[in-house]
């Protein structure tokens, strides 16, 4: 078994600057090689804090990559200096501190400035080839097994999709939150919220995203339902998958240390 990178790359994108309740917000399960949210192992299997998980011996803490610190780095060394004084226009403009709502006043950049169109482009090749060289420094470092799967024979694992199966939540702009679906993209089989696509793709709206042919909206279990147990939601992802003509594979069940706290059925 190995660690398909691509299927997890973006969970590595870590903002400094931003509370966190959890120090260690993601972890990497040994013998499963699954991804498991901090608040889930807390809330759903009994244990009290991200010291008790890793002292569990079970979990590893995920990658970081500080997207601040690498947006900063891009902006000082990119030849077009236009780009870093308007960044500086937009801080100053909004009251931004340069350190709190830096992320804001780059996205404000990379997405309403069309004059900055290559800038935008430039800056997330770099990204995303910033965070496959720290995932994979990270998998060496703990012999973790990996590899990057060729696009032609990619599958998609069901198991991975369990991380987004509820849907998400986001500003909307008036003080509250409205609740969104996560997006597959068919050319390179990741996961996506609606803000990523967003920034990488120019798409501004769930009905521009649907018309890209790019994208498919992904499955989404009821909130009511939210003690389903995994079994229940890969059946749900795998006719899901099956209804959109997605090649798939389910990487084995949970391990026996997670899995023995709830009832499997087979699939």
């Amino acid at each position: 078994m190995k660690l398909e990178l691509r299927d997890v790359l973006m969970r590595g994108k870590w903002y400094k600057e931003e509370d966190s309740e959890y120090e260690v917000e993601y972890w990497l399960e040994k013998s499963s090689l699954q991804l498991f949210y901090t608040e889930n192992l807390i809330e759903e299997f009994g244990y009290k804090n991200c010291d008790e998980i890793k002292k569990s011996g079970h979990f590893i803490p995920f990658f970081k990559t500080d997207i601040i610190a690498l947006q900063k780095k891009f902006i000082e060394n990119y030849p077009d200096k236009a780009v870093e004084e308007t960044m500086n226009d937009i801080i100053k403009n909004n009251n931004y501190g340069y350190n709190s709502g830096y992320d804001v006043a780059f996205r404000i950049l990379t997405q309403d400035y069309a004059e900055f169109r290559k800038f935008s482009d430039d800056y997330y090749d770099f990204e995303k080839k910033q965070l496959l060289k720290d995932a994979e420094q990270w998998c060496k470092e703990n012999n973790i097994p990996y590899y990057t799967e060729n696009d032609s024979e990619r599958k998609l694992d069901l198991r991975n999709t369990l991380l987004y199966a509820f849907g998400g939540e986001c500003d909307d702009g008036e003080g509250g939150w409205k609740p969104f679906t996560f997006w597959f993209c068919r050319a390179d089989f990741r996961i996506l919220d609606p803000a990523d696509i967003s920034v990488y793709y120019g798409y501004e709206n769930d009905e521009d995203i649907a018309a890209s042919g790019l994208f498919i909206p992904l499955f989404k279990v009821n909130d009511e339902d939210m003690d389903y147990d995994d079994s229940v939601v890969l059946k749900i992802a795998e006719q899901w998958a099956v209804e959109n003509n997605i090649p798939y594979y389910i990487s084995r069940d949970r391990p026996d240390h997670l899995g023995s706290q709830f009832e499997e059925t087979e699939i």
